[in-house]
């Protein structure tokens, strides 16, 4: 890139400075999208950025590709070739249209790898859901604690039950978004469903606990694991098995209270709906964890998925996932590829940004560090 921008540029990034002291959206209630907008617009025209129209014109091919999945037309580029606040208004039309919407459904149908109807479960609900929270403007944070699920209707993103629950009361204490779905809960089944406690992870802090354990959080002690823990070929626990298991097992206890099925089911009695071992027999939460420990997430006694999702969705993690995962739709990255460090002050706004995905996403389309790309 070569070229360097100063505090006067980067306001674009924050509304109010370098500093962020005094962002319209770091206090009080957050901005509407289309109020933002005017604050933005309003910023990049302060910030007078200089850029060359082919550099306009390549950055707004970009993100017609990658938001839209379709090429910029002649008028769109022929408007974002005026100044940056033109290709602005550009990337504001485009957060604000059907196809961004579309795309991402489709996104998020490749990104959970689920979709489609099958033997009775939408494997489309999760990808609803997170569209659902980027069209109408909700904080991102609800894909890991609504207490409702989202279907399509009549062509239109729709608030409604979720199927893993047998009545309203169920789902509005133990609704966790995504986690909850029933496309999730079979979707990532396994033994000892330590699989839908490690793709919450995977998903949203971009991290395999298989391979990189949550350090910052302590989990259970070597006693409060249980035994079965030596089918891992654990003798010391420590620190290879218990590395893992002690993050792993607590997260995965939670789970138990949903069935094989993806039903909200804390004790099933049939036993074809019950959670298996790595040998296909009954499993309990005496499987993992001793008598008498409690799960535990990041210190604090958790006792539900949605109690472990609202402390997982308010961590440093999912908010830097989250900028991570967003700069790389952008950029036509993959979704596991770390942060551009061109795009660190993206990850640093998200939650001035009340975890918008619209705002972070006009954020980084229009920071120098992705138009001079």
């Amino acid at each position: 890139m070569g070229r360097r921008y100063g505090c006067k540029a980067l306001m674009v990034l924050s509304l109010a400075g370098c500093s962020g002291v005094g962002n319209p959206a770091a206090s009080g209630p957050p901005l509407s999208f289309n109020d933002y907008v005017v604050r933005h617009q309003a910023a990049v025209q302060a910030a007078q950025l200089n850029f060359s129209a082919g550099q306009l014109r390549a950055a707004l091919r970009i993100v017609a590709q990658t938001l839209l999945n379709r090429d910029a037309t002649e008028f769109e580029m022929q408007t974002a070739v005026n100044g940056i606040a033109a290709y602005s208004a550009t990337v504001q039309s485009y957060l604000a249209g059907p196809d961004f919407v579309t795309n991402q459904i489709h996104y998020y149908q490749n990104f959970f790898s689920l979709t489609g109807q099958v033997s009775g479960v939408d494997y489309d609900e999760p990808a609803h859901l997170a569209a659902f929270l980027s069209a109408n403007d909700h904080d991102f944070r609800e894909i890991l604690t609504a207490p409702y699920c989202v279907s399509m209707v009549g062509g239109v993103l729709t608030q409604g039950s979720c199927s893993a629950f047998g009545d309203a009361a169920a789902q509005a204490q133990q609704g966790a978004g995504v986690l909850t779905t029933k496309a999730y809960l079979t979707g990532t089944r396994s033994a000892f469903y330590f699989h839908r406690a490690n793709a919450a992870s995977t998903l949203f802090a971009c991290r395999n606990l298989a391979t990189s354990p949550d350090l910052q959080d302590h989990g259970l002690l070597v006693n409060e694991i249980s035994a079965q823990l030596k089918t891992f070929n654990c003798t010391t626990c420590n620190p290879a098995c218990y590395g893992c298991h002690n993050n792993l097992n607590p997260r995965a206890s939670l789970f138990y209270a949903f069935d094989w099925m993806g039903n909200y089911d804390p004790n099933p009695t049939d036993p074809a709906l019950a959670a298996q071992t790595d040998t296909g027999a009954v499993s309990t939460v005496a499987d993992l964890l001793t008598p008498g420990a409690s799960p535990r997430f990041l210190g604090r006694q958790v006792s539900s998925v949605q109690d472990f999702a609202k402390l997982f969705a308010d961590n440093i993690d999912f908010r830097d996932c989250l900028a991570q995962r967003l700069t790389n739709i952008l950029l036509g990255r993959q979704p596991t590829d770390p942060l551009v460090p061109e795009l660190q002050d993206i990850r640093d706004h998200v939650v001035a940004n009340g975890y918008n995905v619209k705002k972070i996403l006009l954020e980084a389309a229009t920071h120098p560090g992705f138009v001079a790309r």
